[in-house]
């Protein structure tokens, strides 16, 4: 488990395993809608919901407290986190 802070509070988080990296990237991707110009905003709060239910061990009780907005803040927070650590790795293998 990972602690990380973010504006509304501390959380225990686990990593992704490669299959669920590689899952979010495809997430991503569709969310992006490459061919368009414009997100699609329903996809790119699934991503988030799905990367809050990976990582955040019983996340319906740990949020039940936090709004809809907050909710969706701390899923970016994660998703950032992630993809940041994401670089890192990238980087050392390079």
């Amino acid at each position: 488990m990972i602690k990380l802070k973010t504006k509304h509070g501390e959380f225990d988080i686990k990593p992704l395993s490669f299959k669920q990296r590689r899952e979010l990237h495809r997430m991503e991707i569709e969310a992006a809608n490459i061919d368009g110009e414009q997100m699609d905003f329903g996809k790119y709060v699934g991503m988030i919901d799905w990367v809050i239910s990976k990582t955040i061990p019983n996340s319906e009780s740990v949020l039940a407290d936090f709004d809809d907005n907050q909710i969706d803040d701390i899923g970016a927070e994660i998703y950032t986190f992630i993809k940041n650590n994401n670089k890192k790795k990238t980087k050392k293998s390079e």
